[in-house]
């Protein structure tokens, strides 16, 4: 039967030697660009609300295991590393045993609210022990595949980009970013990620209401700096412009932005428009970074192996898998 406790000072010297050696796994067998806090960095953040440790231990109470976990902006407690003693092999029934107490010591937390179990490459074979997995209180585990993909953009290749087509066919019509378009585009997310994985452990995307406060907090920065010029959005044109889709730049480090979402209302779907808003993206992005207007040598986009269409866009432009792991979504919402 295994045990869980929160991690603290009583616990540190027996966290410290699982802990480096997820460090040098995570550089070596799971291929992270960028090495974890480490131990000293990350003792310093623990007594941050947004940012804990959950100790597993065995029969005989010896640490062989830990989860992260974090309340990002969105709201949602994410667990973003699931991590096992080297040369430990449990059962099916000692993970689901163990993710029963952490689920009960999670609600214990004041800030809890939706949840999102995520591992991400790390020891990716005890996500499936989870798979269909129910808690008090929390939906079933649904298991879904990720892929990061990555694209250079500073090399010679991706040049060419600038001389395709990027105009869609009437009555659509791509625009850069106004704050204007916020209230449209938070009726086509809500629409577009209704049947995601996303809606399935955090309910703003659910809602009209909900969709509007995650554009709200890419606005203001909360997950990385907003590039509003490099923002994209297609209108439909055909009355009153009406905003029916977008991709969004986000910039979290230095040398790397990200693609937060990139959705078109189910209604205007198959018309070529993710397209021309990857297309209309990736150019504007091309000539800010090569006119040293934005200083980033590739762009990062997240999805899974069942979105065909979305894959299929994204390697037309050059993008390829960089990462690929599990997560598996389940929910609580209060």
């Amino acid at each position: 039967m295994p045990h869980v406790t929160f991690l603290d000072e009583a616990h540190r010297h027996d966290f410290a030697p699982l802990y480096d050696a997820f460090c040098r796994d995570a550089t070596t067998l799971y291929n992270w660009s960028h090495a974890p806090l480490d131990l000293e960095d990350l003792w310093q953040r623990l007594p941050q609300k947004d940012l804990g440790v959950l100790l597993l231990k065995d029969d005989e109470h010896t640490v062989v295991g830990f989860w992260f976990y974090a309340f990002p902006p969105h709201g949602a407690l994410e667990l973003s590393v699931f991590y096992l003693k080297d040369g430990f092999f449990p059962s099916g029934d000692w993970v689901k045993d163990a993710f029963q107490q952490a689920f009960d010591a999670w609600k214990s937390l004041d800030h809890w609210q939706d949840f999102s179990f995520g591992i991400y490459g790390i020891q990716t074979q005890w996500a499936k022990a989870l798979d269909g997995l129910i808690v008090d209180g929390c939906s079933p585990i649904g298991l879904a595949e990720q892929h990061i993909l990555r694209r250079d953009i500073i090399t010679s290749d991706a040049l060419p980009i600038l001389n395709l087509y990027k105009t869609p066919v009437f009555p659509y019509a791509i625009h850069p970013w106004k704050d204007k378009y916020q209230s449209g585009l938070a009726v086509a997310l809500a629409a577009a990620f209704k049947d995601e994985p996303d809606a399935l452990w955090d309910a703003r995307f659910r809602s009209e209401a909900g969709a509007k406060d995650v554009l709200m907090l890419i606005e203001t920065n909360q997950f990385g700096q907003f590039h509003p010029k490099l923002t994209y959005v297609v209108l439909d044109e055909r009355r009153k412009p009406v905003p029916v889709g977008a991709i969004f730049l986000l910039q979290g480090e230095v040398d790397t932005v990200n693609i937060p979402l990139l959705f078109v209302h189910p209604d205007h779907q198959g018309k070529g428009l993710a397209k021309m808003l990857m297309l209309n993206f990736m150019q504007g992005l091309i000539q800010a970074v090569h006119a040293k207007q934005l200083g980033a040598t590739s762009v990062n986009a997240t999805t899974n192996p069942v979105q065909v269409k979305a894959l299929k866009v994204y390697t037309s432009l050059g993008f390829t898998i960089h990462e690929a792991g599990f997560h598996a979504y389940s929910s609580k919402h209060l």
